[in-house]
């Protein structure tokens, strides 16, 4: 594929740098999931879902499965009582093919009671502790010297990178939900000089609501339990 010397891609995939242009610090600008919505990674990812559980009343419960790092599905209810939530996830995750230990769940709040309803009934999922410490999954994509403040920073970073390699694909189908929240989260860097994502109060007071369904996506990126291919570089 050619790119022309002043577009983005050209910048980022031929020499590097970041695009001169856009938020210096938005995490996913739209021309990077307008380069990556026809992509189709040569290199079989299996089948994952991420589940992102809502936490208070106006955020949504959200299911995104993604086949070979094309996300083909995302799903959003409302559901106070956690085992209907966790009958739910199973159900979708049965609809896709998706393994118990490919389903990955955000386990702040609420997700800890889905999965231990899930638990109860047999299914063992990957909890995804955003606060918990980097894991080092996806090493041989972002590499090993990046100072990391924790686990969702590091996912954060893996669905940028893995966009920008064709290593993932948001089709345009998704335009009104992904690719619109995917676009409100920036980073930023600490006293110490650690990448993290900005608080989730912040983007609320910016945008209104919570970033439900890129938070399912980024979580289906996990793959600490899943066996995906990890080494260091």
């Amino acid at each position: 594929m050619f790119y022309g010397t002043d577009s983005p891609q050209y910048f980022v995939r031929v020499l590097g740098k970041f695009p001169p242009r856009g938020g210096d610090y938005q995490l996913v600008p739209e021309w990077v999931l307008e380069g990556a919505a026809d992509v189709k990674p040569e290199e079989e990812k299996g089948r994952h879902l991420g589940l992102d559980v809502a936490r208070s009343g106006d955020d949504m419960t959200v299911a995104v499965v993604s086949c070979d790092g094309v996300v083909e599905s995302a799903r959003a209810w409302k559901l106070d009582d956690l085992m209907e939530t966790a009958k739910r996830t199973m159900q979708v995750a049965e609809e896709w093919g998706v393994e118990g230990k490919n389903i990955h769940v955000d386990m702040d709040g609420l997700g800890a009671g889905v999965i231990d309803r899930m638990r109860e009934a047999g299914v063992v999922v990957d909890p995804v502790d955003f606060g918990g410490k980097p894991r080092g999954d996806w090493n041989w994509l972002i590499g090993s010297d990046m100072k990391l403040l924790n686990r969702r920073a590091e996912l954060h970073w893996v669905g940028r990178m893995g966009l920008l390699n064709a290593q993932f694909s948001v089709p345009r189908e998704f335009k009104k939900t992904l690719w619109r929240q995917l676009g409100w989260t920036n980073y930023e860097y600490n006293e110490r000089g650690y990448m993290k994502m900005e608080s989730k109060d912040k983007i609320r007071a910016r945008f209104g609501g919570s970033p439900d369904y890129a938070d399912a996506w980024l979580v289906s990126l996990s793959r600490s339990r899943s066996g995906g291919r990890i080494f260091f570089i």
